[in-house]
């Protein structure tokens, strides 16, 4: 395999030799124009190193995956430019956004998804950088747990935008005709601290009970045999989760959310050789598909930005005063 100087040199040689000689003639006068210069080289460059590179491995949960496969359906994801249809959901429209970003500000990487279990290792390859990114965002309360090993992008989902669904069995009365916050009091919740900011919202409501669980799986599946009365889930077009080979049997309460109010991000290992081009990249691209309004329509025609939100109840809303 070329190393990176090996890939690099072709590109660099015969721009340097232009920049020394024009230099050296005539400094001072095209110091503005030999700046526009370098920093058009610089992204020339960048898009060249990133092309260059071998594709990369990212583990993504198996049930997420087998969706984004069949949301993508063969198509080119830079081309996608409607968010709805089958499989589209949160995590599998960031794992397009992201690309579309990575696309759009230059980069040519190409990505080899490997399905697994759960992605409870995740954090530990990002911040030894055998991780390049994240395509599922992160809250930025949990990516303080990176400290600097990280380079945190601008916002896909800012602070007051996130409102979770209710997920109950669809034989549990009890949760369908909650109708005000006070009947929550008599509810349990389950949850993990690895979700860090789901629980401490629950936590903050005054349950009945919480329960702690870490596997996705097995909420559902507490929740689906009414052991326990709700979950939080993102929000969706689709309004029943079902899981036959778990037997999970699962609903979404009309009408009643849950703020989790905190921004989301997409993170970069800063120890990646690619690092640095693939952030500059990202924040190029998202900037762009931010002001194409993209981000926000993809998140609506995906189900997770409801359009009747605001009458919505919201269960930890602050008091009126």
């Amino acid at each position: 395999m070329k190393s990176l100087a090996g890939i690099c040199r072709p590109f660099f040689c015969a721009p340097l030799v232009f920049f020394v000689s024009y230099t050296a003639t005539n400094q001072l006068a095209n110091r503005l124009f030999m700046r526009k210069i370098l920093c058009c080289l610089l992204i020339f460059y960048t898009s060249q190193l990133l092309a260059a590179s071998a594709p990369l491995q990212v583990p993504i949960e198996a049930s997420v995956l087998a969706d984004y496969q069949r949301f993508v359906a063969g198509r080119q994801v830079q081309d996608i430019t409607r968010y709805d249809g089958p499989g589209a959901r949160r995590d599998v429209i960031e794992m397009v956004l992201l690309q579309q970003a990575l696309h759009l500000g230059g980069a040519r990487l190409q990505f080899q998804f490997i399905p697994t279990d759960a992605s409870a290792r995740s954090p530990l390859l990002l911040r030894r950088g055998d991780l390049l990114l994240t395509f599922d965002s992160v809250w930025q309360q949990a990516a303080q747990q990176y400290g600097a090993d990280i380079f945190l992008s601008s916002a896909v989902i800012n602070k007051g935008e996130y409102f979770a669904a209710i997920a109950t069995s669809p034989h549990n009365k009890k949760v369908l005709n909650i109708r005000q916050q006070a009947d929550f009091a008599k509810l349990s919740a389950v949850s993990s601290r690895v979700f860090l900011l789901d629980w401490q919202t629950l936590s903050g409501l005054k349950l009945a009970g919480l329960r702690e669980e870490d596997d996705w799986h097995t909420m559902a599946r507490l929740v689906s045999r009414q052991w326990v009365d709700f979950m939080l889930v993102p929000q969706s077009t689709t309004r029943q989760i079902q899981l036959p080979a778990l037997d999970v049997d699962l609903v979404l309460v009309p009408g009643i959310t849950v703020l989790l109010n905190d921004s989301r991000h997409f993170a970069v290992s800063r120890q990646h050789p690619l690092a640095k081009p693939t952030f500059a990249a990202l924040e190029r691209g998202l900037a762009l598909l931010r002001q194409q309004g993209r981000i926000a329509q993809a998140y609506q025609q995906c189900g997770f930005f409801q359009p009747n939100q605001t009458d919505a109840l919201v269960l930890n809303a602050e008091p009126a005063h």
